[in-house]
């Protein structure tokens, strides 16, 4: 298995992907539906957003996509998506990660790929969403999901973000806490005339792997 970065033409497999995550979990049709809009990933998505794609024996079985914070509405919902709010507290720095395990080390993106990522650097202090990251139902249990995590920490941390949030299914939740994301909040949801609660957790990067990582892809920043 590898890890590489996801074409615009790509589309309409993520999509699938996607799709048969979440009817894993055992939800309602009348449910799936109403995710439709959140779940179909468009070609000018991928073309805009951090996105990347775990192949295996040339067949998609994964991917991931990253934003900037404040895109996940814009990136994901419909205009007339149901009435959300968050509660809970903000993050308090050096929790996150205290009892995350090691992770693997990820493939990163090409060569060809890192005068585009240059563009994409912002200044320390921000943080980023995770807005999708799926697993073919047949592919779990196989580290896929690790894999792909851990990849996408590390384009965090190239791009020089502080932290990554994510807005996960419950089902999900016990994943990203053994992977060191801490719960911070709760997304509350109306689906289908039934609330939701949907766990919000951060995963607060290294800022000296950031840096290192940073120069070993762009060469070393300017005194």
């Amino acid at each position: 298995m590898h890890i590489t970065r996801a074409r615009p033409d790509d589309a309409a497999t993520l999509t699938e992907i996607a799709f048969a995550a979440k009817r894993h979990w055992g939800y309602p049709m009348s449910w799936i539906e109403s995710w439709r809009d959140v779940l179909t990933v468009r070609p000018e998505f991928i073309a805009g957003h951090e996105t990347y794609a775990a192949i295996d024996e040339g067949r998609a079985i994964g991917f991931y996509a990253l934003g900037r914070k404040g895109e996940r509405r814009a990136a994901s919902s419909p205009p007339s998506s149901p009435r959300e709010e968050r509660v809970g507290r903000g993050p308090r720095r050096g929790e996150t990660n205290k009892n995350a395990p090691p992770l693997p080390s990820p493939l990163l993106h090409p060569v060809e790929e890192r005068e585009k990522s240059r563009s994409l650097m912002q200044p320390w202090g921000e943080r980023m969403d995770l807005l999708h990251l799926w697993v073919l139902p047949e592919a779990m249990g196989r580290g896929v999901g690790r894999s792909l995590f851990s990849h996408a920490l590390e384009r965090a941390r190239i791009l020089g973000f502080r932290e990554l949030e994510i807005e996960s299914d419950p089902n999900a939740e016990g994943f990203y806490q053994r992977m060191g994301a801490q719960r911070v909040g709760t997304s509350i949801k109306d689906v289908a005339g039934h609330k939701r609660e949907l766990p919000v957790l951060i995963y607060e990067l290294d800022h000296a792997a950031a840096y290192a990582s940073h120069d070993a892809h762009f060469g070393p920043r300017p005194p």
